[in-house]
């Protein structure tokens, strides 16, 4: 349904990032993956990879997933960058685990 209405109507298009949001994403992730910068967080935190994400390298994600005291990273098979975007068989499971890890 939403895939059907971004594709009708201009304003929900998404195009590829800007060299801005590039620097800046570039910037912030040196800053995240700082010495000491990652120990620092004491909230639990779900992150999701997307197997066929062509916008962020999964390297980094493991990275700053595995250096968090109380973190958890779920790697997403099949899915693109917009995980809630796949299909059911994608997302069911997805949001599964979003609503069991706010179970908490």
């Amino acid at each position: 349904y939403y895939e059907k209405i971004k594709r009708e109507n201009e304003l929900f298009h998404n195009y590829s990032p800007t060299y801005k949001w590039l620097y800046e994403s570039l910037r912030v992730t040196k800053k995240l993956l700082a010495e000491g910068a990652v120990e620092r967080i004491s909230v639990p935190v779900l992150m999701f990879s997307a197997e066929l994400d062509d916008v962020v390298l999964p390297e980094p994600q493991r990275e700053f997933a595995s250096r968090l005291g109380a973190g958890i990273i779920s790697e997403v098979a099949g899915a693109k960058h917009e995980i809630f975007l796949s299909k059911d068989e994608v997302t069911k499971p997805y949001f599964e685990t979003v609503m069991n890890f706010y179970e908490i």
